[in-house]
């Protein structure tokens, strides 16, 4: 079984209804977005989506989430075969690791991490649909003080320096889009810098964008925001896009997602013991026994 990787970070907005709602913590907040039996229905494009939750456990959380679709089937031959439509909802395993991991350490490994299993014949592109959930759970969440934002973790390859140097002196454009700072940390004034400005223009993203209409930007290593920059957006923090000179051609952190394929990976939990269900969920989401 396969899985992409996402984080997810929440990120503090003001709204003038919140004196009415009350003030509720963060913790609170993130208990309450994936509490047990927690369902919702939304819209990606098109289609019409729900997930719900099946089981919660020391900060861990085993979801499900289908796409509403309807099978063709046949009746007896005592009703001539005549073709009845039926409701299915074929769809994906979601792994969520609540904790920001700051007690562990592990932040920037495992803090927040969203497992989710591939099932491209229900659910052709996760991103979107973990997006468009996203905006469903906002609704209600940005009255009490917070916005959800859901990022893919690059692969190796979409990496920022990584990337850089695969197209050094053929990129025109560089998009840099940050996500306002709450989970990692590092200590940078990039980190800073994103906390004043949603502090002082209640964003819930930032972006810098860098041009050379002769496509011949430089990205030097050396440079101390590239620098903070990468490792935020490589934690998955926000994302990168760069627009090449030749053939109008874009370059996206999101164009690869982190993958982790477990052979023989038992999923079937309805009716396992919750120990059991922690232990499959550890192993996919990364967490290491004690």
């Amino acid at each position: 079984m396969k899985f992409e990787y996402f984080r997810f970070l929440l990120t503090p907005v003001k709204d003038p209804q919140l004196p009415f709602h009350g003030e509720v913590s963060r913790e609170d907040i993130i208990k309450d977005i994936f509490a047990k039996g927690k369902t919702y229905r939304f819209k990606s494009g098109r289609a019409q989506f729900g997930m719900t939750v099946d089981f919660f456990q020391n900060s861990l959380v085993s979801a499900r989430i289908g796409k509403q679709t309807t099978k063709k089937l046949r009746s007896s031959p005592d009703e001539g075969f005549a073709i009845k439509n039926a409701e299915d909802w074929p769809g994906s395993c979601l792994f969520i690791n609540l904790s920001d991991e700051r007690i562990t350490g592990k932040t920037h490994e495992n803090g927040q991490i969203i497992a989710f299993s591939l099932n491209k014949i229900a659910i052709q592109n996760p991103k979107n649909c973990l997006r468009a959930l996203a905006d469903k759970i906002n609704e209600d969440l940005i009255h009490k003080g917070f916005y959800l934002t859901i990022n893919p973790i690059p692969t190796e390859r979409k990496k920022f320096w990584t990337a850089a140097k695969e197209h050094e002196g053929k990129i025109c454009k560089v998009v840099l889009t940050y996500t306002a700072p709450n989970l990692f940390k590092i200590g940078s004034s990039l980190e800073d810098d994103l906390k004043e400005i949603n502090k002082s223009f209640n964003t819930t993203s930032s972006q810098i964008v860098l041009e050379n209409d002769g496509g011949n930007i430089e990205l030097p290593e050396n440079n101390k925001l590239l620098q903070e920059t990468a490792k935020y957006i490589d934690l998955g923090g926000g994302s990168y896009k760069f627009h090449l000179s030749k053939g109008k051609k874009t370059i996206s952190s999101e164009d690869g997602i982190k993958t982790e394929t477990f052979d023989g990976l038992e999923l079937t939990l309805e009716g396992s013991a919750g120990d059991k269900i922690e232990n499959v969920l550890k192993q996919v989401l990364g967490i290491k026994n004690d």
